[in-house]
C-alpha cells in the first residue's frame, strides 16, 4: 500500500513541477501541493524531489547564494536568476558542449551549469 501511495505522491510532485511557471524551489512546490492536498509533509516533497532528480525525471538546479530549484526541461541549457524577485528562468542561448570536452582542464569534465544573474522584465517595470 505505501508503495502505491509513494508512486501517487511522486506523480503529484512531478506534475506540480511540470505545471509551475519558472523553476520552483522545494518550498514553493510544497506550498502549491498543499493547496490541493493536506496529506503531504515537507519531508515527503524533499525526499521525492531528490528521487525524481536522481531518476532524471526533473533537473535539480543549484543556485549560488539562493534556494535550489527544479526544472522539468531535461536538455542541457542555462538559467538566469532575477536578483530582485529571485525567480529563475531558462536562458535562450546555445549550450556550449565544448566546455565539457577533454583537454581544457586536468579534470575529466562531465557537465557544467551556468546561472546568470540579472533583473527580469517584470522587476524592471
Amino acid at each position: 500500500m505505501s508503495s502505491t501511495r509513494n508512486t501517487l505522491q511522486r506523480q503529484i510532485i512531478l506534475d506540480t513541477v511540470t505545471n509551475m511557471k519558472c523553476h520552483p524551489t522545494a518550498d514553493e512546490i510544497f506550498e502549491e501541493i498543499c493547496k490541493k492536498y493536506n496529506s503531504f509533509s515537507k519531508a515527503t516533497v524533499y525526499r521525492n524531489l531528490k528521487l525524481l532528480s536522481g531518476q532524471n525525471k526533473i533537473k535539480h538546479i543549484e543556485i549560488p547564494n539562493g534556494a535550489d530549484c527544479y526544472d522539468f526541461t531535461l536538455s542541457n541549457h542555462y538559467h538566469i536568476r532575477c536578483k530582485k524577485c529571485s525567480r529563475v528562468f531558462d536562458m535562450d542561448i546555445p549550450y556550449m558542449n565544448e566546455l565539457d570536452s577533454d583537454g581544457i582542464s586536468e579534470f575529466t569534465i562531465e557537465s557544467h551549469d551556468i546561472v546568470f544573474n540579472g533583473t527580469c522584465p517584470d522587476c524592471i517595470k
